[in-house]
């Protein structure tokens, strides 16, 4: 199974907001909004926005609670007494599907989650998929009368995705850091399909965690251009703090350091797929033989949060070859 993210692509409709709110000011992850949110136009109104998605790349996969929504929310004013409520409903096409429950709003950029099961849907690829997110107003007294605000939204979706035609996973783990804990048997899934086991990193230290793997050596020569090779792992990080968890790729030759191809942050806490793509003429032998990687990461914050790996994939593109055929006449 693999994750992505997916941002709300239209906002069908909206109600108790100032202005005129532009699905652009809720198109953040939930965990970094911007300054742009939709503000109710009172203390004393309900609010709610009824969002789209894209098609994720994969049919979500079906199991209880592998979906989420996920919304940023607050307050409306926090110098009133009363606590107002958020409730995310999963909707496909214009019908609603099933309402979560009502959550209290207690605090600025509060997360509120509804997980759900892709066999609730109608149509299996995901591209109906709708969000509402309902504020419910507090009455009474002036003083206690409150409503919410919504900055973020977005679909986290767990996908089954079709593994790559030209792709291996590591033939051998090289070396990796005493602060790694696991084998080969624990990495060698396509990120696609990683399974349940995990590398998994030990939390107890802020030092550097990093390994090396091989792979395979490609049925031809490689192709050369910026970006036709590709790196795939799979990561998640076990805390939940706010320091981002950077992971560095560095491309390897039988050992020969051959330079970073790119660093990525790791912000999911139950799986997602960071990509590196490089070019092959950084390499000394054509034939793809010899082609390793170092993975290392920081670990950071307090306390200490440190990423736990997957699965890792090497997407590959080769020089076509050349079929002759000789008949006899």
């Amino acid at each position: 199974m693999a994750t992505e993210f997916i941002a709300p692509d239209t906002l069908i409709s909206s109600s108790g907001f100032t202005g005129t709110p532009a699905v652009t000011d809720i198109d953040e992850r939930p965990a970094s909004y911007d300054a742009n949110w939709f503000v109710a136009s009172g203390n004393n109104t309900n609010t709610d926005a009824y969002v789209s998605f894209g098609t994720p790349t994969g049919s979500p996969t079906v199991g209880a609670d592998l979906q989420s929504f996920v919304a940023a929310v607050r307050e409306y004013d926090t110098g009133q007494s009363g606590t107002p409520t958020c409730r995310l409903e999963l909707w496909e096409n214009g019908t609603i599907v099933r309402a979560g429950s009502d959550i209290d709003v207690t605090s600025q950029g509060q997360q509120i989650t509804f997980t759900w099961n892709a066999s609730e849907l109608g149509t299996a690829d995901g591209s109906l998929v709708e969000c509402k997110i309902i504020n419910t107003k507090t009455g009474g007294a002036p003083s206690s009368r409150n409503t919410v605000d919504i900055g973020a939204v977005e679909w986290q979706v767990t996908y089954t995705a079709a593994a790559p035609s030209n792709s291996f996973e590591p033939d051998a783990l090289l070396a990796k850091s005493s602060h790694f804990t696991g084998s080969l048997s624990d990495i060698d899934d396509p990120v696609t399909d990683p399974g349940t086991d995990w590398m998994t990193g030990n939390s107890s230290s802020a030092v550097f965690h990093w390994l090396e793997v091989s792979f395979p050596t490609p049925p031809s020569n490689l192709k050369t251009g910026a970006g036709l090779q590709k790196f795939q792992i799979y990561v998640k990080r076990q805390g939940t703090n706010a320091d981002n968890i950077n992971v560095n790729l560095r491309l390897e030759e039988n050992t020969v350091d051959k330079g970073s191809i790119g660093n990525n942050n790791c912000t999911s806490s139950t799986g997602e797929i960071l990509e590196y793509t490089w070019d092959a003429s950084l390499l000394s032998n054509v034939d793809g033989s010899g082609v390793e990687f170092r993975l290392q990461t920081n670990s950071l914050g307090s306390p200490i949060d440190v990423i736990d790996v997957g699965g890792i994939t090497w997407v590959y593109v080769t020089e076509p070859t050349l079929g002759i055929s000789l008949n006899g006449g």
